[in-house]
């Protein structure tokens, strides 16, 4: 990470200029982040009407503090920010975050901040979030989340700040920027600060570029991380870059690649219980130019055992009927199929195609452990269809426990997830070996995004 921005998403110290007893407010919420996410800084808050707040010391100015805060954060309506600013400048600041949507000339802002040395997030921002270390700046709460590879850099402040308490099955995050208005920290930089972050392995990336620049910059970071990019119009088309079309499929793709399987070929290993269902997962890997593995010997008299007498072809693999309604019985044929095709080497990953009800419900955790654990880098992608609500939640604890990546009433998404994870892998591994100057061509006309 980059040392300036260092110090606004791991700063030694912290002064919140706005900070309110009023727990309601943003100037005690963001107060109240730090302290409840352990933040191991020094907080101050700044307001010359309390004495504690959320049980800290308050202090009346920035000049009244034991040292220069390395990070401030100015929670004040946007008429006072110009002069919150100055006293920055006077008490020898050089970083400020600002959360005002109201700033009537940002221009000034700006100006006044070069002139005095202080770099700005913001304004109009809800801060940022570093779930790494313990530290959120953000005007919205922040719940102590899973954490992961996983960095998403956006302008919306309704979308950043949404994700410091709501999260995508089976995803976590490491870092959330939100810019806001990028008076003066821009796109760029903050792409490059990601890309340089040893803590982040794929950013997830939804903004309106301001930088004609940005479009080139995403490319040349794709040769570091895996980089997934919204684009709701359709235009964009970039060199390694996974550009997606809808806001869901952001942490959908991103948590293929967070995920660290290995997608080393296209043939695929099928199970379900419903030739329904299969169907419509082997069109989808049809259309992303994935195949039906061909299984060696070994694994088809393996697959004979579990299969009815009736079955005569291996994959996909349809285990309906059980000889009960018991989950026992599905259980066993549902984890020894995928067992078995997770164990041949001519099966490069494996779609489990759950449908479940109470009569058949079983413990996933338990039974898909054994081969999650003996094949850690080996995709194996389930899909939740048609689960009955009750067992949905259970089943969706059970796999995040075994933190593997799983969709809900998705046939077609694995099919996409993991040839968008092939060509990447593919295409990375290509500049690797036959270094290349990438084609950087954004479009001509830049899309304006909504």
């Amino acid at each position: 990470m980059s040392m300036d921005l260092r110090a606004f998403l791991n700063p030694e110290s912290v002064a919140v200029v706005g900070a309110s007893r009023n727990p309601r407010s943003f100037g005690y919420r963001i107060v109240k982040n730090m302290i409840d996410l352990g933040f191991k800084g020094s907080i101050y808050p700044i307001n010359p009407k309390a004495a504690r707040i959320a049980g800290i010391r308050v202090y009346q100015s920035l000049s009244d503090l034991p040292e220069i805060p390395e990070l401030v954060v100015i929670a004040l309506p946007g008429d006072h920010v110009i002069d919150a600013l100055k006293e920055c400048e006077d008490a020898g600041v050089q970083n400020a975050i600002i959360t005002a949507p109201d700033v009537a000339d940002k221009r000034e802002i700006t100006i006044f901040a070069r002139k005095a040395g202080i770099r700005i997030l913001g304004p109009s921002t809800i801060g940022l979030i570093n779930l790494k270390d313990h530290f959120a700046a953000s005007v919205l709460p922040v719940r102590d989340l899973k954490v992961s590879g996983i960095s998403f850099l956006a302008q919306s402040g309704g979308l950043s700040g949404g994700l410091g308490w709501w999260r995508a099955d089976g995803i976590g995050f490491n870092k959330i920027i939100c810019l806001g208005d990028g008076c003066d920290i821009d796109e760029i930089e903050t792409l490059k600060a990601l890309a340089s972050d040893p803590a982040t392995d794929v950013i997830l990336v939804y903004l309106d570029p301001r930088e004609p620049e940005f479009f080139r910059e995403l490319e040349k970071v794709a040769l570091k991380k895996p980089v997934v990019f919204l684009d709701p119009t359709k235009k964009v088309d970039l060199e390694g870059v996974i550009v997606v079309n809808r806001y869901y499929e952001l942490f959908e793709f991103g948590k293929i690649f967070e995920s660290g399987l290995k997608m080393n070929g296209n043939r695929i290993g099928v199970v379900s219980v419903s030739s329904g269902s299969i169907s419509v997962v082997l069109e989808s890997m049809k259309r992303n130019n994935l195949v039906l593995a061909n299984l060696c010997e070994g694994t088809v008299n393996r697959l004979r055992e579990v299969a009815n007498p009736w079955i005569t072809s291996f994959n996909p693999m349809d285990i309906w009927p059980p000889i009960e309604l018991s989950g026992d019985d599905v259980g066993r044929r549902y984890t020894e199929s995928a067992a078995a095709l997770m164990d041949d080497p001519g099966v490069d990953g494996v779609f489990v195609i759950l449908e479940l009800m109470e009569e058949i419900e079983f413990d996933l955790e338990d039974m898909f452990k054994p081969i999650v654990e003996k094949h850690p880098d080996k995709p194996l992608i389930l899909i939740c269809w048609q689960i009955e609500a009750p067992v949905l939640e259970r089943v969706r604890r059970e796999l995040l426990a075994l933190d593997i990546p799983f969709y809900i009433d998705e046939l077609e998404r694995p099919a996409e997830v993991y040839a968008a994870g092939l060509k990447y892998r593919r295409w990375n591994e290509e500049i690797i070996s036959q270094p290349r100057s990438l084609s950087l061509k954004p479009p001509v006309d830049q899309p304006v995004l909504p």
